[in-house]
Order: C-alpha cells, then structure tokens, then sequence
C-alpha cells in the first residue's frame, strides 16, 4: 500500500482501524460479491467499497483486489488515473 493509504489508517482510531482491516481482509477473500461495491463509470476495472464515510478504491488484476486509494468519501477519488 502506498504512503498516503498508510497515512491515513494511522489518522483513525484504534476501533476503526481494526474495523478497516477487516473490511480489507474481507475485500481480499471476495472481492466483488461484498455489498457496499459499485463499478467506477468510465474506468476498466477500478470499483469502489463503501465503508461508511471511507471508501476504499481498487482494481481488479487477475481476480485479485489491488487497493488504490483509502480515504473520506470527499477526497478518495482525487489522483484516479
């Protein structure tokens, strides 16, 4: 993951921290068939998980979710390309 994604988790608490991983250990095991997922209009690839205000932003490569960006619903989908 990247800096800016290691960043942010260390801004939440400690609850919510726990609460993402999760989410993220869940998105790894079944990546399409949560609720909360929608594909991203005009970007091959690139969904989004809902997570309450936080949405985490991935592409699927070989079935598998690569986490692009984790942030408030307002600045997660900044430097998409």
């Amino acid at each position: 993951m990247t800096d800016r994604i290691e960043k942010f988790k260390k801004s939440l608490s400690p609850e919510m921290r726990r609460k993402l991983k999760d989410k993220l250990r869940e998105l790894s095991l079944s990546p399409l068939s949560m609720s909360n997922i929608k594909k991203l209009k005009g970007c091959d690839n690139l969904y989004r998980l809902r997570f309450g205000k936080i949405r985490i932003i991935y592409k699927l490569t070989d079935g598998k979710a690569e986490v692009l960006s984790i942030n408030y619903r307002d600045k997660a989908y900044e430097n998409l390309s």
